[in-house]
């Protein structure tokens, strides 16, 4: 459905998960974050990035628990929000993953490079899925999303590496003051529950809405934001 010109281009409504998506509110830049325990000591990091590449959005994820799991990832989408192409590249312990994959039409193909104990094998990868996002998805668009107390809808999420499939909900719960290394914030408190692991996200309210915080449920750490590229 074509809907209004932008630069002299018919573009498309952005949707995701049914729902449409405020393309301001997008990210732009890069996003820092400290992963910390109970004590509040610092234990990991976190970078996530946005841009648009031509018409194509790409967002990446990079994700370091200190001298324990590595993982970078990167997704790109279509100017309808669509991803079309993602990568991996994983390391904990003596493991080490690369993953390729193409998306669309209700298929996802690509390939696994494990190595493992100086063994290198592949994987393929070859699925078709129903109303399914690659879980980080709800990172990359949470902020964009028509966020309002009482907002609710489930979410079947892919999980890498393992390639399952989880089913989750997504859930805003209300408003909550966040205080994090590069601010105060008033959010929206956001249940993202199910599956192996739940988080609760908080999004900063305001003209230019943030992911300031993530709390891991059920585990000691926490992520907070540090520093924003916008």
């Amino acid at each position: 459905m074509y809907l209004i010109l932008f630069s002299g281009n018919t573009v498309q409504k952005k949707t995701w998960m049914g729902h449409e998506l405020n393309e301001d509110q997008l990210l732009l830049g890069k996003d820092s974050f400290n992963m910390v325990n109970a004590s509040g000591e610092k234990i990991g990091s976190m970078v996530i990035e946005g841009n648009w590449i031509g018409s194509n959005y790409e967002w990446m994820d990079l994700s370091i628990l200190d001298g324990v799991v590595s993982e970078r990832t990167t997704y790109t989408f279509d100017q309808s929000i669509q991803l079309i192409e993602s990568t991996i590249d994983f390391s904990q312990g003596q493991t080490n993953l690369l993953g390729e994959f193409k998306w669309g039409d209700g298929h996802v193909t690509g390939e696994y490079e494990i190595e493992r104990g100086g063994e290198t094998r592949k994987v393929a990868v070859d699925t078709t899925f129903t109303d399914l996002v690659d879980r980080a998805e709800v990172f990359a668009f949470v902020q964009a999303l028509p966020l309002s107390i009482g907002l609710k809808f489930p979410v079947n999420v892919l999980v890498q590496p393992g390639m399952e499939i989880w089913e989750m909900n997504l859930e805003v719960v209300g408003d909550e003051k966040c205080i994090v290394p590069s601010g105060e914030f008033e959010t929206y408190k956001i249940n993202f529950t199910g599956g192996k692991l739940s988080n609760v996200l908080y999004v900063s309210k305001g003209d230019q809405r943030k992911l300031v915080k993530v709390d891991v449920v059920g585990q000691p750490m926490t992520i907070e934001l540090v520093s924003s590229g916008k």
